[in-house]
């Protein structure tokens, strides 16, 4: 066997390693995904239940006084509450609609993009095109 071949063989045999040990971690994660969605369907039905038990009005404070620490972010209890809300007649997790599942993905399986040095907050929308109505009003 050739000094090239050998190294072939042994680049190959990395390679096929890190391929085998890429797809278990992929699956893993596919679990841990199907898990927390799971767990947040199932949160969303209690905190429908609850929110019709005790009115649309005081559901928050029941949540942020009866809630065990740490205490639920609101927007997150009602995306869960959301989650159920779309998918009424779903009694698996595999009857979840489609668009359910990206929104899961989207809020909790994809980091936040950290701040780059340089980067610059443009200022809200209104401004900014109220801003070009005065630079291209016709002049009279």
């Amino acid at each position: 066997m050739t000094q090239k071949q050998a190294e072939i063989d042994a680049l190959l045999a990395e390679a096929n390693e890190h391929y085998t040990e890429s797809e278990k971690q992929i699956k893993a994660m596919a679990k841990a995904r199907d898990e927390g969605l799971y767990h947040a369907w199932q949160l969303g039905k209690r905190l429908n239940a609850l929110r019709r038990l005790v009115g649309k009005q005081d559901w928050k404070l029941c949540l942020q006084t009866k809630f065990k620490k740490p205490a639920i972010d609101v927007k997150w209890a009602e995306f869960c509450m959301e989650i159920d809300s779309e998918n009424p007649d779903a009694k698996r997790l595999r009857n979840l609609r489609v668009t359910t599942i990206r929104s899961f993905a989207s809020r909790r399986c994809v980091p936040q993009k950290p701040p780059i040095d340089g980067d610059i907050d443009l200022p809200p929308a209104p401004q900014f095109y109220q801003h070009l109505k005065l630079v291209n009003a016709p002049i009279s």
